[in-house]
């Protein structure tokens, strides 16, 4: 991707934004890939509307209603060129993210027997309701996977702990075991959030390439049909 400055589209919308959130490495440029391919293609055909608004303008056959249009015109395809783009790389962050939270929120297997995850279990309820939570949490990183699947493993009011606290606890678990994935969540997460705060500017971007607001050009567009309809010839 080309890291090339055009100077009369907002940065917002370059490429190297994808580069820089925060997850982006060596080990997520791939799942973030189609985002960047759909910023570049973006900011790469604003120019070309640029490139095509001042070529028009500077034809003395076209009056400026003509250039106007004409330009236009241009940046309607290029707009549903874009947004299919964005969308694409939107549905595939989509699946991403949920593919990745699912295995995240995997139930764990025990690694204990079941006498010893039985024993672990009862220490774990014995203790103070406010002690519970940490206990887990500090087996899971100090990598005591024993005595975390002893309890992740089994229907949390085994361990006196409740449905949404094995919850957080499960996914704490998988994250410190992958983190990998943790950081590919984390990556697409910001992809998709860039896609959803930067996207929309394509449209303020192309009303500078084309010269013209959209009440402008449909102006010059109902003038341009009246003509056309005036010459019609009658069937």
């Amino acid at each position: 991707m080309s890291d090339e400055i055009d100077v009369r589209i907002t940065p917002s919308l370059h490429p190297i934004n994808v580069r820089e959130l925060d997850g982006y490495d060596e080990e997520t440029a791939t799942i973030l890939s189609s985002t960047e391919g759909a910023f570049g293609h973006a900011y790469q055909q604003l120019g070309k509307v640029y490139d095509a608004g001042e070529a028009v303008r500077s034809d003395p056959t076209l009056t400026e209603a003509a250039a106007t249009l004409k330009t236009a015109d241009y940046a309607d395809k290029v707009l549903a060129d874009v947004a299919r783009r964005f969308d694409a790389a939107a549905a595939n962050l989509s699946v991403v993210i949920a593919g990745i939270e699912k295995e995240l929120t995997a139930p764990v297997e025990s690694k204990a027997s079941n006498s010893l995850s039985a024993e672990i279990r009862s220490y774990v309820a014995a203790l103070p309701e406010g002690e519970r939570m940490s206990f887990v949490r500090r087996a899971i990183t100090d990598g005591d996977t024993r005595t975390a699947t002893a309890i992740l493993g089994a229907p949390s009011y085994l361990s006196g702990i409740n449905g949404e606290m094995q919850a957080i606890l499960t996914r704490m678990f998988h994250e410190h075991h992958e983190p990998l994935k943790a950081k590919r969540l984390k990556a697409a997460k910001a992809g998709l959030d860039l896609i959803g705060e930067r996207s929309g500017l394509v449209f303020g971007a192309l009303e500078n390439a084309v010269g013209a607001p959209p009440a402008k050009v449909a102006k010059f567009r109902a003038a341009a049909a009246k003509t056309a309809k005036a010459f019609a010839p009658e069937i």
